[in-house]
């Protein structure tokens, strides 16, 4: 037990397909880094020593992302992972011990002060508990006086430590630093965060100049120069209002730190900044829909966009691969199918060996690629 919180469950190991995991956007770049690559020839010599971690519903990836990537570098298709069962928060603490311990980032500083921060809302909430306790205990002892004695034990001197002081030393006992360490990260992570905020919305070129697309392509001439500056706008956007967004869910801790009032007031909207940050993220266009791919007959009918043209990265997830291919071999999803992206008209007939394609949401329930 953490903090007074909820310990999470573990349902043991199950082997399971790897292609129904649920993971975080950008796992394909992960794929690529040379060490990944090298834990790749490490597993296929001695297996997987340390089982990848795998929320229980949905199926999530929780922690374990470079051994799960190297076994898909293997073309392994199931495999055995660890079942975890918990709150939100408590798998996003599960998942910051792992990266802290085990990876060294440029995110390191931002995920000890985000670990830092949740175990605050921990304590937090083992403390307002106790509080109640303590109370219901005093109500009682009063319907039934005892004699009085004199307690000799000397009493705490100095400022009480507050619920976040309290924090840090657990996250240092647990990473092996000290609270200082810890509370440096956290001073990097601020500046970084604030310093991104000062920063004025800076797309690179005036619409009509020539740029790169920022998002991905296919390999086809999707996003024309006005397109591309409208997107990095949009991007930097949604990335500074996800920067507010934190630094307002960081307000709210040191705001309840010493205030059990405020810690109750303030406990239900953090839980609301923290879904509206993630739906923010999810928001953030990352690629040309693969599933209509911007065509005109197809794109106007398209629920997997919602008919802008561009997703994030939630709906790259667990794409069939046929719909990442690029170039001549580019496809998009028809009304009995996969087509070639450079078929003409607007109901054109299956590829050879096409199959149907579903597209689901992460409860399994279809999303309506065509109208």
């Amino acid at each position: 037990m953490r903090g007074g919180a909820a310990v999470i469950r573990w349902l043991g190991t199950k082997k399971i397909k790897l292609d129904t995991i649920v993971l975080p956007g950008g796992f394909a770049k992960r794929k690529k880094e040379p060490h990944v690559r090298d834990l790749a020839e490490s597993i296929k010599r001695g297996g997987v020593i340390s089982l990848p971690v795998v929320s229980d519903k949905p199926r999530k990836l929780v922690a374990g992302g470079d051994r799960l990537a190297a076994l898909m570098l293997l073309k392994v298709p199931a495999h055995e992972v660890r079942i975890v069962r918990g709150t939100p928060q408590e798998l996003e603490e599960l998942m910051l011990e792992e990266n802290l311990l085990r990876r060294r980032t440029d995110d390191y500083a931002a995920m000890t002060r985000r670990l830092v921060e949740l175990r605050t809302g921990d304590i937090e909430a083992a403390d307002r508990k106790a509080a109640v306790e303590a109370v219901v205990a005093d109500e009682v002892a009063g319907d039934f006086p005892v004699e009085a004695t004199v307690n000799e034990e000397p009493l705490p001197t100095g400022r009480p430590k507050s619920a976040k002081g309290k924090a840090r030393e657990e996250v240092a006992k647990e990473l092996g630093k000290t609270p200082e360490a810890i509370r440096s990260a956290e001073k990097r992570a601020k500046a970084k965060e604030e310093a991104a905020e000062q920063e004025d919305v800076k797309p690179g070129a005036d619409p009509g100049e020539p740029m790169q697309p920022p998002v991905e392509t296919y390999g086809l001439p999707l996003v024309n120069a006005e397109d591309a500056y409208f997107l990095v706008v949009t991007q930097e956007s949604l990335k500074k209002v996800d920067a507010l967004l934190r630094k307002a869910q960081g307000a709210l801790l040191d705001t309840a730190a010493d205030n059990s009032i405020a810690g109750v007031l303030s406990s239900p909207i953090r839980a609301a900044l923290h879904q509206l940050a993630a739906d923010v993220r999810a928001a953030i266009p990352v690629a040309v829909c693969p599933y209509c791919k911007r065509r005109e007959d197809r794109v106007s009918n398209c629920g997997a966009c919602k008919r802008t043209g561009f997703v994030g990265s939630e709906t790259m997830l667990g794409l069939a691969d046929e719909l990442r291919l690029g170039g001549e071999q580019a496809m998009v999803s028809g009304p009995r199918g996969l087509v070639p992206y450079a078929a003409k008209g607007k109901t054109p007939g299956p590829a050879k060996g096409a199959r149907r394609l579903i597209v689901t949401d992460e409860n399994g329930d279809e999303i309506p690629v065509d109208e």
